[in-house]
């Protein structure tokens, strides 16, 4: 989908200005000074100077003194008399005793030492309990270790870990890492941490749609099945089953992020990308066609900063390419370039690294379709290049656009006086564009498939086009060629509409200004992020997505990967608990690895023999690697379960084996392991319609049609043997010794012998089974290996 100019983004915190004239004399320290002067025009220490007009900052903080501060902070007001207190060392006539016992309220003390109960109010507040008191009023999330070399032996390092997680306190040393917990707190260090836990907690302004060129997709991102939004925070939220999932957990750790884009590939999968303020790009997916930036072909799960850019102020993601606007107007492009749209003649290598796109210059606004890019200039005017506009910016004149949006094979631009153009790929005049409806007040526009929303001036919504699933919004599912004003839809400042597949409806999603979200049309993989199934022909509200704690947020793609299974088995062992037995026995052995390969398992297979006697038969599953992070995960957990002898019911799951290797022989597997890809490919397809499937795809096996989907039976089989049930085929088909026998040669499969080796009196011999097998040492074609057959000598 598009992206384009960074929106309005403001967080409002405590102001940190100095007063014109300062409150206490005995105030110049240039580190805390602003802040004591900040605090001090709130009323906050009003009682607790030590003089007239002085502060005395060098001196401790005693315990009474900075239970009034918080709790003025956290209150805004003083509490209410009380008639005694808890704390034996307290006086209950001291002004300040509502504070500490409001302050145990609050849950933020328990005292300092017991029978009986005791507050300590004047012992000076030490930097480790002090850790404790803001963590606690603050409610600062769960951290990892800060690292610090002289916390272990505190009972506050925890807490004192959460500190430094949310930007409170940097320590007191480096060189190690050291944060002195049991130094006194001084008035003035006292004053600048609680300044910064109230800047943390500060709510930030709401958006607002901002002047000049912009384009849909800044702060929202709606894709296939997914959507991410950037949240007021600036930290990023996403949703949309377990892919979006995904992106959650790979999103948990941004910060500072303002405005992201997507782009969806239709074999290896969405890439995400992010500007930060700071005028950096993160991106984080596949990496196949270079789309990260990173100089190579590598994915990458969790964000990577893209070198070299540090003054991005826009970025949009295409199908495997992706383009950043910088500060200077001139735009840089990476990834695949097989259509020119990179600006650069077409190449089947791409680049992998970003490169500057020649002749273009003050742009202001950009967006990426599938295989194509459009962006705004200052001047109004629209540049396109890629696919059929060739490879070098060819300029599009006529028009005065602020927004521009591209789907797959469509753009549309908004003018500065908010009427709506559109075109399909190839317009080279505004003359070749058609207008929608008498729209006449757009600020924005976002394109999908075959449908486009306008956002307004006013913060209201129109959509047109296909209505299948109600991607339009109209609470109908009948095509619109008009734009329809959405009921109940105000206060947006982005909407973002997503492509469609075959399995999956679009969809589309608004921000409202207070940063909540609306969204409607298909949801058959929650991409409404409204906790159902069920598409929405009206907008829905969006759930809170709950956010990842600090101690949860993935540090390594190994990480990354056992936590997203872990989700993705849990939401479908109650249904599908072979799942649950798989990523039992593989979880601790399940590693990511960058790999030409989407995954694989290490298997071996063979007969154990202790003393002449069989003591064991069959295979062994010791490890599971993947090079990406999707739903092919349940290929190769299906491939755990498959290839591990004794995870499945033996005689079900070796007749479903038995099937697929006389089926499909030769199909992308072993001489002795034959069907276990489409085997696999096929259970992938049962658990996710909707999941691309890798060996149905391919070329190079003359039983399996290419491009097809699993047969009807195959799936049956499948599903009998998933159930524990042995397949009707088995039934019907394998009747003897000999038919079994006939059935297995069509494929050999040693993981299908080992679990039907019981069958019709079971195996005369095993001496003839090696891996790899022998066929010299096989019986012969014409024999029956089992008991029913006799048991003929094997020569």
């Amino acid at each position: 989908m598009a992206l384009a100019t960074i929106a309005a983004l403001t967080v409002v915190g405590l102001a940190t200005t100095a007063a014109a004239q300062s409150a206490f004399a005995d105030v110049d320290s240039p580190s805390h000074g602003a802040n004591i002067e900040a605090l001090a025009a709130t009323g906050l220490f009003e009682g607790t100077e030590c003089g007239e007009g002085r502060f005395c900052p060098g001196d401790p903080a005693k315990r009474w003194t900075v239970a009034v501060w918080i709790v003025r902070a956290l209150d805004g007001t003083d509490p209410p008399p009380v008639a005694g207190t808890r704390f034996a060392d307290v006086d209950p006539g001291a002004w300040w005793t509502p504070h500490v016992e409001r302050l145990a309220d609050l849950g933020i003390t328990v005292g300092c030492k017991r029978e009986p109960l005791r507050f300590c109010p004047d012992e000076t507040v030490t930097r480790a309990r002090m850790a404790s008191f803001l963590a606690r009023a603050f409610d600062l999330a769960d951290a990892p270790s800060a690292g610090f070399a002289d916390t272990a032996a505190s009972t506050h390092e925890t807490n004192i870990d959460r500190l430094f997680a949310a930007g409170i306190t940097v320590g007191c040393k480096q060189d190690p890492l050291r944060f002195c917990p049991g130094r006194p707190v001084s008035r003035a260090q006292m004053s600048t941490l609680l300044k910064r836990g109230l800047d943390s907690r500060t709510e930030p302004a709401p958006f607002a749609i901002g002047e000049g060129p912009r384009s849909g997709d800044t702060l929202l991102a709606a894709s296939r099945a997914r959507t991410c939004a950037v949240r007021l925070d600036a930290t990023v939220a996403c949703w949309g089953g377990e892919e979006g999932l995904l992106e959650h957990l790979s999103a948990s750790g941004l910060r500072d992020v303002a405005a992201l884009s997507t782009g969806q590939h239709p074999v290896s999968g969405l890439h995400t990308c992010a500007v930060h303020r700071a005028g950096t790009v993160s991106c984080w997916g596949p990496g196949h066609e270079g789309q990260l930036g990173q100089g190579s072909a590598e994915n990458h799960f969790l964000p990577v900063a893209v070198p070299g850019i540090t003054d991005a102020v826009a970025v949009a993601a295409g199908a495997a390419f992706t383009c950043v606007v910088h500060r200077d107007g001139g735009v840089s492009c990476w990834g695949s370039n097989r259509f020119g749209q990179l600006g650069s003649a077409p190449d089947a290598s791409g680049h992998a690294a970003p490169e500057r796109v020649a002749g273009l210059a003050d742009v202001v606004a950009i967006s990426a379709g599938e295989h194509h890019s459009c962006a705004v200039h200052g001047d109004g005017d629209v540049s396109c290049w890629g696919w059929v506009y060739g490879s070098s910016p060819f300029r599009i004149g006529g028009v005065k656009a602020v927004s521009v949006a591209s789907g797959g094979t469509r753009s549309c631009l908004a003018t500065h006086d908010g009427h709506i153009f559109c075109w399909d790929l190839g317009a080279t005049t505004v003359l070749q564009m058609e207008q929608v409806g008498d729209i006449d007040d757009a600020v924005d526009v976002s394109v999908g498939d075959g449908t486009a929303c306008a956002l307004h001036r006013d913060g209201s919504v129109s959509c047109w086009g296909d209505n299948g699933v109600g991607q339009v919004g109209d609470g109908t599912t009948a095509p619109r060629s008009e734009p329809v004003r959405l009921d109940g839809l105000a206060h947006a400042v982005d909407v973002s509409v997503s492509s469609g597949s075959p399995d999956v409806g679009p969809h589309a999603c608004a921000m409202h200004q207070d940063g909540s979200i609306s969204c409607w049309g298909g949801n058959e993989l929650g991409q409404l992020g409204d906790g159902t199934r069920h598409n929405g022909l009206t907008p829905r509200p969006v759930a809170d997505m709950v956010r990842v704690p600090a101690s949860g947020v993935p540090s390594t793609p190994t990480e990354l990967l056992r936590n997203w299974t872990e989700a993705v088995v849990q939401d479908r062992e109650a249904e599908s608990g072979w799942l649950r037995v798989a990523w039992d026995h593989i979880r601790a052995e399940t590693v990511f690895a960058q790999s030409e390969f989407g995954g694989f398992v290490d298997v071996s297979c063979g007969v154990n023999r202790v003393g002449g006697a069989v003591d064991a038969f069959g295979c062994a599953v010791s490890m599971m690697t993947m090079t990406e992070i999707s739903l092919a995960v349940i290929h190769e957990l299906a491939h755990v379960y498959d290839l591990h002898t004794g995870l499945a019911p033996n005689r079900a799951w070796g007749a479903v084996q038995l099937y697929f290797a006389s089926t499909y022989p030769d199909c992308f597997s072993g001489p002795d392991l034959n069907g276990t890809e489409v085997l696999a490919d096929t259970v992938l397809h049962v658990m996710a319609p909707h999941a691309w499937l890798t060996y149905y795809q391919s070329p190079g096996c003359p039983t399996l049609p290419e491009g097809s989907d699993p047969t009807p039976e195959a799936t049956r089989v499948v599903r009998q043997g998933l159930a524990g049930q042995v397949p009707d085929w088995y039934a019907e088909n394998i009747t003897s010794g000999a038919e079994l026998w006939a059935a297995w040669l069509r494929g050999p499969s040693l993981t299908a012998l080992a679990n039907l080796a019981g069958e019709f009196g079971g195996l005369c011999d095993t001496d003839w089974i090696t891996h790899p097998f022998d066929p010299e040492r096989l019986p012969p074609a014409g024999g029956n290996p089992f008991r029913d057959g006799g048991c003929p000598s094997l020569g």
